[in-house]
């Protein structure tokens, strides 16, 4: 387990590796006036801080003085990191350096780039890379009541590329729905399919699916998208593509407490039924279980999640290892799930190391309410 303090409280949210097996992990703190910045830490292999990145370890990044928040991260293949998420109510993007400094060749000169959708409440939630060194940026175009998810790409050096969509940006209201796009997937005829959720009466897990030049893929689901049927809330917040051709994706299903479920989505589209009831299996590890992320490995499924145990004030950040069937994988951890030792933290996002390992980050609160960056590695068996 590894906790990195700021000046302020502090919120990992997202991780990538890099080729050197170093790890980054991204967020935001608090270091002005109570406004939240982009915060940025790499750590070595073993888990202690990168003194050759930015400051001692960390970088933070102040857009506008207003809240700024980071959700999204990837290393490109020169381990140059590429970052995304909001700066005061619009999708931004930066691009850094192996040292951590902002990449001048990106953006305008200052490696910085803003979408802007709509007047305010604009989030980028998650980015991807693209054919052509291309970067698709997924997320939200206005305030949860009314959004609709919204895509954007860009050209490798940071422009709105308007051979997407006309303008570069492309946005779509599902069912006429407010939705947002949590995860993406670009494939590799360039083609985007997105999950996430679209309320009506309750929150429902939806999967909606672009062509490579920004257009609704009308031939997907129904005219495009598919919002799952099963009863209930089905919050998603993760999708990954089986070899199959057909998508698997992570939700927290049901209210609190919630319980671990995947949905299995056909390549058209559409719900799998021969997959559970209705495209869905649930399993409830006998607390309340918020999955975060999904990662597939081999024909396993591993999932970051956070666990709080029913009737405690406490959590902890969390894996899952279940198998294709969607019940839990008995030979990992407990029955399935591993619980960090790092209480009061939670478990946002997840990679996998080249030997297996599993990192799970999010804040880590120990027994204050300051939130710290925590990150916390498992084994793979």
């Amino acid at each position: 387990m590894a906790v990195t303090k700021f000046n302020q409280g502090a919120y990992a949210e997202t991780v990538a590796l890099q080729s050197d097996r170093k790890i980054v992990v991204g967020g935001y703190t608090s270091p002005v006036g109570g406004n939240e910045a982009w915060a940025l830490v790499r750590f070595l292999p073993d888990g202690t801080l990168d003194q050759t990145f930015g400051k001692q370890g960390r970088v933070v990044t102040n857009w506008t003085g207003a809240d700024d928040e980071l959700w999204g991260l990837v290393v490109l293949g020169n381990d140059k990191i590429v970052a995304a998420g909001s700066a005061s109510g619009q999708m931004a993007v930066a691009r850094y350096t192996r040292s951590g400094f902002l990449d001048t060749t990106f953006g305008g000169g200052d490696g910085e780039v803003t979408i802007d959708f709509t007047p305010s409440h604009d989030r980028a939630w998650d980015i991807q890379t693209a054919p052509g060194g291309k970067l698709v940026v997924a997320g939200q175009a206005g305030p949860a009541s009314q959004s609709m998810v919204a895509l954007a790409r860009l050209k490798p050096g940071g422009a709105l590329d308007h051979s997407f969509s006309g303008d570069g940006m492309a946005t779509e209201d599902v069912n006429g729905l407010s939705s947002l796009a949590w995860d993406v997937l670009v494939q590799a005829d360039g083609s985007i399919v997105a999950a996430g959720a679209a309320n009506g009466a309750t929150d429902k897990t939806m999967v909606t699916k672009f062509t490579e030049a920004g257009e609704v893929d009308t031939s997907f689901g129904e005219n495009g998208s598919w919002v799952a049927t099963s009863p209930g809330n089905a919050y998603a917040n993760a999708i990954v593509q089986l070899a199959s051709g057909k998508y698997m994706v992570a939700a927290a299903v049901g209210s609190f407490p919630y319980d671990v479920g995947l949905f299995r989505f056909l390549a058209t589209g559409r719900e799998d039924d021969t997959f559970g009831a209705s495209g869905l299996v649930a399993h409830d590890f006998g607390g309340s279980e918020t999955p975060t992320d999904l990662r597939l490995v081999g024909t396993r499924l591993v999932v970051s999640l956070t666990e709080t145990p029913v009737a405690s004030s406490s959590f902890s950040a969390a894996v899952a290892r279940m198998q294709p069937s969607g019940a839990p994988d008995t030979a990992f951890g407990d029955q399935g799930l591993a619980v960090s030792g790092l209480t009061r933290s939670r478990g946002d996002a997840l990679a996998i190391q080249a030997n297996g390992r599993i990192l799970v980050v999010g804040p880590a609160y120990g027994s204050g309410q300051t939130g710290r960056f925590g990150a916390t590695r498992f084994l793979r068996t």
